[in-house]
């Protein structure tokens, strides 16, 4: 289950990471960047991401087993002669660290790389016209909503908008909040 989580978790932040870096993207693009090399420097900076993560997590994470151990057979009354941690927990936890954000990050990565960049650099693409398309966004658009005239809810209401208007990445937060909550 946590591996799940932090797949979506992944997803979830290189998806917000790509909508407000779109302009960058853009200028990169129309100055003679490649889909491949600015692939590899998102790429490059997870892995970075990654590799920092694994300098707090695997020494934290032996420290938390050792003292499990040791609360453990305190509690189920026997000993234990070896705290040793074996080499393949690290090498496992080396690569899921540096190899599940690259795999669970290249997808949305690709997505969100093959705009052009007259299209990541117009302020247009911000909702991409979606917006409004449907019964539930002209509900909250406010307009329809007669019996809230006079009450101060324009600020909730605007709340509402930006929340429903990617609704994928709504989707995917609810999704790793949702999984969040189940593993814990």
């Amino acid at each position: 289950m946590a591996l799940g989580l932090s797949v979506f978790l992944m997803i979830n932040t290189v998806s917000a990471l790509l909508a407000q870096q779109k302009r960058q993207i853009g200028v990169m693009k129309a100055i003679g960047g490649s889909t491949l090399q600015i692939l590899g420097m998102y790429l490059v900076m997870v892995m970075l991401y990654g590799a920092a993560a694994l300098v707090l997590a695997v020494p934290l994470g032996v420290v938390g087993a050792q003292s499990l151990s040791r609360g453990l057979a305190t509690y189920f009354n026997f000993d234990l002669f070896s705290m040793n941690v074996p080499p393949q927990a690290i090498l496992i936890q080396l690569v899921i660290g540096l190899v599940l954000p690259v795999l669970a990050s290249v997808v949305p990565f690709l997505t969100g790389l093959r705009i052009s960049p007259a299209e990541a650099m117009s302020s247009y693409t911000m909702g991409r016209g979606r917006f409004g398309a449907s019964r539930f966004d002209r509900l909250i658009s406010g307009a329809n909503l007669w019996f809230t005239r006079g009450l101060p809810v324009r600020s909730l209401l605007l709340s509402l908008r930006n929340t429903f208007r990617s609704k994928g990445r709504l989707a995917l937060t609810l999704i790793t909040l949702t999984l969040g909550s189940a593993t814990s």
